[in-house]
């Protein structure tokens, strides 16, 4: 009996430590719709007929912080990457750093391509 109570409270243990953890990303679970920057730029981006909102958009991580890159020209004139940090302001990558090289693009949050 105390073999069965044992083997019941490990598999009850193990069972509530497989709970699955939802990610933060910049204090919201879901930043497409929960950050209003974000959420903005996306929106033009469902309704873009000029090319200028046509791209993806990614999570990266950038000293350590999470930041936004939208791999798209919004009407810069052709410069494809924008960089965001988490309160939408600009976040100036330097490329002779090879900042640019390093991102990932594997964490999508948004693409119309």
């Amino acid at each position: 009996m105390k073999k069965i109570i044992f083997i019941t409270l490990v598999i009850f243990i193990a069972l509530q430590s497989c709970k699955k953890e939802t990610t933060n990303i910049c204090g919201v679970k879901d930043p497409a719709t929960e950050l209003p920057w974000l959420a903005k730029i996306i929106a033009l981006a469902e309704t873009d007929t000029t090319g200028n909102y046509y791209g993806t958009i990614y999570l990266e991580s950038y000293n350590g912080e999470n930041v936004f890159w939208a791999d798209m020209m919004m009407g810069s004139g052709g410069l494809y990457g924008h960089w965001f940090n988490c309160d939408g302001s600009r976040v100036v990558m330097d490329e002779a750093e090879g900042d640019i090289a390093r991102a990932t693009k594997k964490n999508i949050i948004y693409t119309n391509e």
